[in-house]
């Protein structure tokens, strides 16, 4: 028998039982008729930790899934994060959802940095009541993403100079520097985005200087979290479009109005 056999006994945690046992053959009124000798077993205390394979780790996303030893009959989790570098502490309770489960997410974002590494302890609600908080673990945040431009506009040929091109997303970025390298000239030129989208530039962004037509550039992200930039991530490439052709804006095919009219072209980026 287990334990959950005997719901009128209202089991709980961390505390000491009498366990008895009789035995019959055939029928109860065959039986060995009273409890022979007593014996007496103590449930576990009421306490959780970081699971063992997370315990002590550098997580691979600053959002990676961190959970707890399950608990049979929980009703909440309290997460206690400690930071070692600070020594700045906060708490976060879950009720709903996969209860032992929390993410740094969880926490307010100024407390929670890249490269920081976190004491975490664990607290479990049964019956209404807490335990005590179990055994510490470390978890270790990821240093600082080295984004890129995003798979789909990496490396490719852009159908309008203005296209906007958008970089990895990074959890708590504050700013994104992009760099451009022009492959034909080596011209090197930065732009840094701290507001809008933040993620998101276009060539109108950078000097006349260094955007032309026909002409492939390397571009670098590099990241801002928390007041610190990262290192730049791998190279991408982008290459820009022919010099377009273009018509009168007005009065194409048309006639026009006085033989004085302004006759006015489309209008084309970065045209001298």
């Amino acid at each position: 028998a287990n334990l959950s056999s005997f719901p009128g006994a209202t089991i709980q945690y961390g505390t000491e039982y009498k366990v008895g046992v009789r035995t019959w053959i055939g029928t109860s009124s065959n039986s060995s008729g009273i409890y022979f000798e007593e014996c007496f077993i103590n449930t576990p205390s009421l306490e959780s930790q970081v699971q063992t394979s997370q315990c002590g780790i550098t997580l691979g996303d600053i959002n990676t899934p961190v959970y707890a030893d399950n608990i049979s009959g929980a009703e909440a989790y309290t997460f206690e994060l400690t930071n070692q570098s600070t020594l700045a502490v906060e708490e976060f309770e879950k009720t709903s959802g996969t209860l032992r489960a929390f993410t740094l997410a969880n926490f307010p974002g100024s407390f929670v940095t890249y490269g920081t590494t976190y004491e975490v302890r664990v607290k479990v609600q049964v019956n209404g009541t807490y335990g005590s908080y179990g055994t510490m673990c470390t978890i270790t945040t990821p240093s600082i993403p080295t984004p890129q431009l995003q798979t789909s506009q990496c490396n490719i040929t852009l159908t309008d100079i203005e296209t906007i091109i958008y970089a990895d997303n990074v959890s708590g970025a504050e700013a994104y520097t992009f760099e451009l390298t022009n492959q034909t000239t080596l011209a090197v030129e930065e732009f840094e985005k701290t507001s809008g989208t933040i993620r998101a530039f276009t060539l109108g962004d950078f000097s006349s200087t260094i955007v032309d037509y026909n002409t492939t550039y390397d571009v670098r992200v590099k990241v801002q979290v928390d007041g610190t930039y990262g290192s730049y991530g791998s190279i991408c490439t982008l290459t820009t479009p022919p010099t377009p052709s273009v018509q009168l804006e007005n009065f194409c095919n048309e006639q026009i109005p006085a033989i004085n009219s302004y006759l006015i072209s489309e209008s084309v980026t970065a045209a001298e």
